[in-house]
């Protein structure tokens, strides 16, 4: 019954109103996380950018093929997922984001470079150069086939289920690492239960008083 006078009404609208807020958060916070789309090849000396915000996904039947002297610039906070095949034979990675290799990621011969992180659950096979920059992070959970350079000024790590072959690495030697949970809840998951509760703590501490 106190809900309906003029007070509980005010307070129920204020309810309503946070709510509301809550549910928008949500939207914007999802549309933030934008999809870039797949371009599949990029082109002789092109360079091809994904913005800070922005994630590139290569499905398992896609590939991404890189031609001569191309370059994939990775901004810090953008994301790439390597579902199926990345070749950047000739060509350049830069990342200072986030790349995520779950299948096969080619540097046959290339570059890979290393200023954000860099998570293998694949294969890479290499006859080019990886390096691993300072405060950069390696974790290596699959197959590395190294005949050509890599050097470590970062940390790289060794996980139980991971293999580099010809593991000539220069700098810092790997730390051995055991198993890493990488999943982080989104902002708006957290969000919204958190500002429900405290509408519904609010509404009740108002109709004790």
């Amino acid at each position: 019954m106190y809900l309906y006078n003029q007070k509980g009404g005010t307070m129920k609208n204020t309810v309503i109103r946070m709510i509301i807020a809550a549910c928008l958060l949500m939207i914007v916070g999802t549309a933030s996380a934008a999809v870039m789309t797949n371009p599949g090849v990029v082109g002789n000396y092109e360079t091809l950018t994904i913005p800070s915000g922005y994630t590139l996904t290569i499905d398992e039947n896609e590939s991404l093929v890189c031609g001569m002297g191309a370059t994939i610039n990775v901004e810090c906070g953008a994301t790439v997922i390597v579902n199926g095949n990345m070749d950047i034979a000739y060509s350049t990675l830069n990342n200072n984001g986030t790349v995520i290799n779950n299948k096969y990621l080619c540097i046959v011969p290339g570059t890979l470079n290393n200023c954000g992180v860099l998570e293998n659950h694949g294969s890479i096979p290499s006859d080019g150069t990886i390096i691993n920059n300072e405060n950069a992070k390696f974790y290596n959970y699959g197959f590395i086939s190294n005949c050509g350079w890599f050097y470590n000024s970062g940390t790289l790590y060794l996980y139980p289920s991971g293999v580099i072959v010809n593991d000539a690495i220069q700098g810092n030697p790997g730390v051995v690492a055991g198993s890493r949970n990488t999943e982080i809840p989104e902002f708006p998951t957290i969000a919204l239960p958190l500002v429900t509760i405290l509408g519904l703590a609010f509404m009740f501490q108002r109709r004790k008083e």
